[in-house]
């Protein structure tokens, strides 16, 4: 009997979805890491350079075009296209963490990348916590 050769003769479709600071993109990451499959980090595709949203009526389409490809892993929660990306999706991780330790792993991410682009995002997104701007956090020297 013939063995498949991986995750790429299966046609896997990861969607990593979750809480704020809960790990989708990390965990998303050591995925494509792992099985060579593209990664799709939903935030590059929404957020614009100064943190400026996607319009709604704009985001669909960009999600509709990723969907088609027939392999992916994608990260990013983006609850109006649910819809979309779940009937494609061959294998769907919900990130259930304490709202406690989805705070902390936020805080990590913001310490880690201060005033700079995450890997996960676009450049002109410097780290942030959302809806606080990076200067709240900054300690006095």
């Amino acid at each position: 009997m013939e063995s498949l050769g991986g995750p790429r003769d299966l046609g896997v479709r990861i969607l990593i979805v979750g809480s704020g600071g809960a790990g989708k993109s990390t965990l998303a990451r050591g995925l494509a890491d792992i099985t060579s499959l593209p990664l799709v980090h939903l935030d590059q595709h929404y957020w614009r350079p100064g943190w400026r949203r996607t319009p709604t009526v704009e985001w669909r389409g960009p999600v509709q075009s990723l969907l088609v490809a027939p392999m992916w892993i994608m990260d990013g929660n983006y609850g109006g296209t649910l819809d979309l990306r779940v009937p494609r999706a061959t294998l769907i991780v919900f990130l259930d963490l304490p709202r406690r330790t989805a705070l902390a792993g936020a805080v990590r991410r913001r310490l880690r990348w201060p005033g700079r682009a995450r890997q996960d995002l676009i450049p002109g997104c410097p780290g942030r916590l959302m809806g606080v701007s990076p200067m709240a956090l900054e300690v006095p020297a």
